[in-house]
């Protein structure tokens, strides 16, 4: 079986009924199911990813007050090595690299914004370079982000020019039309308008900070899988991943 991220959320569904099951009883789960996916090689070779990504889960949580004490430039490669150290360059890889990958890229635009030497032209050429090398599913909420922001300063500008209101409503549509259909932190299915996303999370993950790291990681996950599509999902936890969330 080859690893790649869509065994992670295999994995990470598998964890979701940690606290209604054993892991004795997760284990002959997912041994079922992939009976149903995979050759008989290929499911221990999928069972052997699974023990080495519970002792994973297992050391972030043994080191997670030293990386929360680390500054944030300094803990993401003290993660990227704890990944390889416990999964594997090749594991490590096909479940984290995307998310790595944004997490430097949110480390860098965070060093870019603080760098005051730059003008706001050098600056956004510069973003418009770091977005160009960064992976599409990493870069695609950024996009997005920049689009409403964008969208805020059409709003002004229309405000400005537009003296007839029946002209300001017809360029407001126009600008409607362009906006995605909701900013990622205003608001989340079943949450109360205005409902910060971040706020949210965090209130949820504080609910959980007393369960074991396998039940804690299973119960976000299945937060984040019934509230937010698979690149809000990406996005939150490689902020939280670098203690920006």
């Amino acid at each position: 079986m080859r690893i790649t991220p869509s065994l992670r959320r295999l994995f990470d569904y598998a964890l979701s009924s940690v606290g209604e099951r054993s892991i004795e009883e997760i284990r002959a789960l997912l041994s079922a199911q992939l009976d149903t996916l995979t050759s008989a090689d290929g499911k221990r070779q999928a069972m052997a990813a699974f023990e080495r990504y519970l002792r994973y889960l297992q050391s972030v949580d043994q080191a997670a007050a030293t990386l929360a004490a680390m500054p944030l430039q300094q803990r993401l490669p003290a993660m990227v090595d704890l990944r390889r150290q416990q999964l594997g360059s090749d594991m490590a890889d096909a479940f984290f690299a995307d998310e790595e990958a944004y997490q430097r890229f949110t480390l860098e635009r965070r060093a870019l914004a603080e760098n005051t030497a730059l003008s706001a032209d050098e600056r956004a050429a510069r973003e418009r370079e770091l977005l160009s090398i960064c992976p599409n599913p990493c870069a695609n909420p950024f996009v997005a982000q920049l689009r409403s922001e964008a969208d805020l300063t059409d709003s002004a500008a229309i405000d400005t020019l537009a003296s007839d209101a029946a002209e300001r409503h017809r360029l407001r549509l126009e600008r409607l039309a362009r906006k995605p259909p909701h900013a990622w932190n205003c608001s989340i299915a079943n949450a109360r308008p205005g409902t910060c996303v971040c706020r949210a999370y965090r209130a949820e993950r504080a609910r959980l900070r007393n369960a074991d790291s396998a039940a804690r990681q299973a119960a976000l996950t299945d937060y984040l899988g019934r509230h937010f599509d698979e690149p809000e999902q990406r996005r939150i936890r490689s902020l939280e991943g670098i203690g920006a969330l």
